[in-house]
């Protein structure tokens, strides 16, 4: 299959998710469950999505360092960790230009309008006001789970949970050294670390009838694609978790 036929295919796809002109979103991917190799596969992805977004739409990807080295003077324009992200998101972060959030642990990379914004954030937190996840629903971002479910991919539940505080999880501050424009300074950084002996399954709550209401979803070869506007999803979600604050518990 060349080219052209995955660019058809992929838009096709994402129109079925209903994705528009203008749209925010953010993106965690598994490009193995579309089940179509070519070398070229995260251009053409990306070359689709912003043909159907324009200009005016801004996208967002992660580029988490949740097991950095805590010893080592960390460089935010650089540093994450392989592992824990996906080939898609490593190839925008070679390939492309963008603007990288300073959050410490769950960086992310912005490329639309809406760069500046996120450039002149200057949290470091992960989690809570003005973290990265507050300003995806402060500008009305869409989440798109590309191939993946909620289990596999859905980091922005954890910042939905951080808001009710849950006994599993106790506050921890780390003191890292970052290093912002050649000048090393000390930071200090809240996180709500899980107890031992403690799993979650975000899906218990992702597909639950009444978020699967608010969910566009699309089957790809392997998998499913699901898409959901974040402040809808904030506010369902919330009520649920109020209601039931251990429901993320496997």
């Amino acid at each position: 299959m060349n080219a052209k036929e995955i660019s058809k295919k992929i838009k096709l796809h994402l129109k079925r998710l209903e994705i528009k002109r203008s749209n925010n979103i953010v993106i965690h991917s598994d490009l193995i469950t579309f089940g179509i190799y070519h070398s070229l596969l995260p251009k053409i992805f990306f070359k689709s999505l912003i043909s159907i977004i324009g200009s005016k739409g801004t996208i967002a990807l992660p580029i988490y360092n949740t097991d950095l080295d805590k010893k080592k003077i960390i460089d935010l324009n650089k540093d994450f960790n392989p592992s824990e992200n996906s080939s898609l998101s490593k190839y925008f972060f070679k390939k492309f230009k963008y603007t990288k959030t300073k959050s410490i642990f769950h960086s992310h990379m912005i490329k639309g309008p809406l760069e500046k914004k996120f450039s002149n954030n200057v949290n470091h937190n992960s989690f809570g006001d003005n973290s990265d996840f507050d300003f995806f629903y402060k500008n009305n971002f869409k989440l798109l789970l590309f191939g993946c479910d909620a289990a596999k991919a859905c980091t922005y539940l954890h910042h939905i949970e951080d808001k009710f505080k849950p006994r599993y999880r106790v506050k921890k501050v780390f003191k890292v050294k970052i290093k912002i424009n050649k000048t090393i300074v000390d930071k200090y950084i809240t996180y709500q670390v899980r107890k031992k002996n403690i799993k979650l399954n975000f899906n218990k709550i992702f597909f639950l009838k009444k978020i699967k209401k608010i969910t566009k979803t699309a089957k790809l070869k392997f998998g499913k694609s699901y898409l959901v506007n974040i402040r809808e999803f904030d506010h369902l979600c919330s009520k649920i978790i109020r209601k039931k604050k251990n429901i993320l518990i496997a």
